[in-house]
């Protein structure tokens, strides 16, 4: 059974912090809050975290939508997962749905089988089954959730491709200097003589090339270790904070990741809130599928200010971390009585807003980065040309 670190909310308003064991993420809702603790926070302690299992959102979209179709055509839920278990999709959703047919086949509900297979969904997918299942509209919510993960998997590859142009021009950057400086320069250098009279980025240049070529095994044990070191670093609470919260403050960019976790949040809490969800646990799944440790602090004030009675709007204003049309949109929601309508334009509103913000990203980055490899070479160039003109003037 996993182990989870919790930060909670007891009956007399106290703060408390502890790990316990659970089947599940809900079952650790269920567990404390028939102890009078409410949890503001939650996650698996370290040791025992088996997120590589979790079902992927190509993978969730996928079963959902094959387990909607069955279910809308009329066939038992025990039929569909048969069905799914023997021609499913792929193996990982085969392996899903033989797990959820067999606890189904032990008297389990959906719900349950959900909750106990071992982290491969998500405890978003486990809150909305669960609302299915008591309104009789299993098959709707199953549609619902293939459509929120395919536009989660949309978004992530627009994340990826606006990542996969940069990435590839660094690699040919470093490539290219490295392949200038063992092979190319060292020829030119031979030219020079002594380095003493040499300009100071001609002799920098040098430097680095006769310790690329006579040491390369350095830099390769330095970007190993540097490589760990930053790895160990990102595990830590400290650093993951800090560094989450830098992803929506950073210049230039910080307004798209805002403007992305924004669109993810009023998808989120949209569907959460049209099934029936009370809104301090939605806000508590919305930090999860975030995935933004900064984001997970800033609920944790959402939800002491929703105890305390104030409205949604001003709660989400407080954090300072949504975009301010979001917060206009609740408030016009709450105050019009229409929230559930509200915050599904909003999510249609922001889908298209974090589409924008991908595609100017892209925008932005290709142009900067090919400004950082033109003065790479500029550099190398004037670090060659500098010493061949003066010997040049010596000789004329």
């Amino acid at each position: 059974m996993p182990t989870y670190l919790y930060k909670a909310v007891n009956e007399k308003g106290k703060k408390i912090s502890g790990k316990v064991e659970a089947n599940s993420i809900t079952h650790l809702y269920d567990l404390l809050r028939t102890q009078n603790v409410y949890v503001t926070n939650a996650k698996e302690a370290p040791f025992y975290r088996q997120d590589k299992t979790r079902l992927n959102y190509k993978d969730l979209s996928l079963l959902c939508r094959q387990f909607s179709s069955m279910l809308h055509a009329g066939l038992s839920m025990s039929d569909t997962l048969d069905i799914m278990r023997k021609r499913g999709g792929n193996a990982k959703i085969r392996m899903a749905s033989t797990e959820l047919y067999e606890m189904l086949q032990k008297g389990e509900s959906l719900t349950s089988a959900l909750s106990e297979s071992n982290f491969l969904f998500p405890p978003f997918m486990i809150y909305l089954v669960k609302a299915g299942e008591l309104s009789g509209q299993l098959d709707d919510v199953l549609s619902q959730l293939h459509n929120h993960f395919d536009k989660e998997q949309k978004a992530s590859n627009r994340v990826s491709g606006a990542m996969t142009y940069p990435l590839v021009l660094v690699f040919v950057t470093i490539a290219v200097v490295i392949f200038l400086m063992t092979f190319v320069l060292p020829k030119f250098f031979s030219m020079f003589g002594t380095v003493d009279n040499l300009p100071w980025n001609t002799r920098f240049l040098i430097s680095i090339s006769n310790s690329l070529i006579h040491y390369w095994y350095i830099y390769i044990l330095v970007g190993v270790v540097l490589y760990l070191v930053v790895s160990r670093m990102m595990r830590t609470e400290q650093c993951r904070l800090r560094f989450d919260e830098f992803k929506i403050n950073m210049p230039l960019f910080g307004k798209l990741n805002r403007t992305i976790y924004t669109s993810r949040f009023a998808r989120t809490f949209a569907s959460l809130f049209r099934t029936g969800i009370p809104v301090i646990e939605s806000m508590e799944v919305c930090s999860e599928v975030l995935d933004n440790m900064y984001y997970a602090r800033k609920f944790e004030d959402v939800n002491e200010l929703l105890r305390s009675g104030q409205p949604i709007s001003y709660a989400l204003d407080a954090t300072g971390c949504f975009d301010e049309m979001m917060v206009s949109m609740v408030y016009i929601g709450e105050q019009s009585g229409e929230l559930d309508g509200i915050l599904l334009s909003a999510s249609e509103y922001f889908d298209e807003e974090s589409q924008a913000a991908s595609d100017k990203m892209i925008t932005l980055l290709q142009p900067i980065m090919i400004v950082v490899l033109a003065l790479i070479i500029l550099f190398i160039l004037i670090s060659v040309l500098m010493p061949i003109y003066s010997m040049y003037g010596n000789v004329m």
